[in-house]
């Protein structure tokens, strides 16, 4: 069985030093829930294939 000291908790906050948008030294300290995270990150993935075209081109790629 598991114990509740060895079971993840689903809210606990993980800090992580993020790159600073605009600069290549700065960066800032950065604290989520394990759940904002992996929101977070599918967002940039979301994000970055809208950019790229992946999403929805049909519309837009006909007209051209």
């Amino acid at each position: 069985s598991v114990s509740a000291s060895t079971m993840e908790k689903p809210d606990k906050l993980i800090c992580k030093r993020v790159q600073t948008t605009g600069s290549l030294i700065a960066k800032t300290r950065q604290c989520l829930s394990k759940r904002q995270w992996l929101q977070a990150e599918q967002e940039a993935r979301d994000a970055a294939e809208r950019i790229q075209g992946r999403g929805g081109c049909a519309e837009t790629c006909s007209r051209n």
